[in-house]
């Protein structure tokens, strides 16, 4: 069980700082989705600190969110109710990992453009995107999901489909990524989800949870 692997990481840091500098440890392995590795994974349930918010509470390589407006990088709210990132108590067991709790999400104000999904596929392929996302009544109606093998330019080529209808429940994106080969084993591979029909509004929101990166090792 996942829970028992996450005991245990915690159980042999404590073991590590206690024994001498020549023990040699085991190595707990990250946990899988059937046949594929869990490289990144956010529950959004950490505190209100906006760089532990963003950044993946479980990774292989490291993971990290950025959320854009029309040309700028947006903060987290800290009061504001417009164009920022914060926290919200609605969290869903929606695509949750074994061993985690549904607790809070993200919730990503409008006026906003998209949200990078930085992350590193070193040493793996055929990559595979999965959130819950649901919105407000004035919320974005549509995620379209873009990569991107250097972070700069932004394509589709290869997806069946990139466009996702968000609802005001939470709903499932599932998305094969194993089509974009330049995103394989590149430790610039950078997804995003542009936000579309609404997110332009004054008001309104789009809620994420449980945003989960899997591959399969090289």
């Amino acid at each position: 069980m996942f829970s028992i692997k996450i005991n245990l990481f915690f159980i042999l840091t404590l073991n590590l700082i206690a024994c001498t500098k020549d023990r040699i440890l085991p190595v707990v392995p990250p946990p899988t989705v059937g046949d594929a590795t869990v490289i990144a994974y956010w529950n959004f349930n950490q505190s209100a600190n906006p760089v532990e918010l963003m950044t993946a509470n479980l990774s292989v390589n490291g993971g990290f969110l950025s959320f854009y407006g029309a040309s700028n990088e947006l903060d987290y709210c800290n009061g504001n109710n417009v164009s920022c990132f914060e926290e919200v108590s609605d969290g869903t067991e929606m695509n949750i990992l074994e061993g985690q709790s549904a607790g809070t999400a993200l919730r990503l104000r409008n006026p906003c453009s998209h949200l990078d999904i930085r992350v590193s596929t070193q040493n793996y392929r055929d990559l595979r995107l999965s959130y819950a996302v649901k919105r407000t009544g004035s919320g974005a109606q549509s995620n379209e999901i873009q990569y991107s093998s250097d972070g700069v330019t932004f394509i589709t080529l290869g997806l069946m489909e990139n466009n996702f209808s968000v609802t005001e429940d939470y709903t499932i994106v599932d998305l094969d990524l194993s089509s974009a080969s330049s995103l394989n084993n590149n430790s610039d591979a950078v997804i995003r989800i542009v936000f579309t029909d609404g997110n332009s509004n004054v008001s309104g929101n789009n809620r994420m949870d449980n945003l989960m990166l899997t591959a399969k090792p090289l």
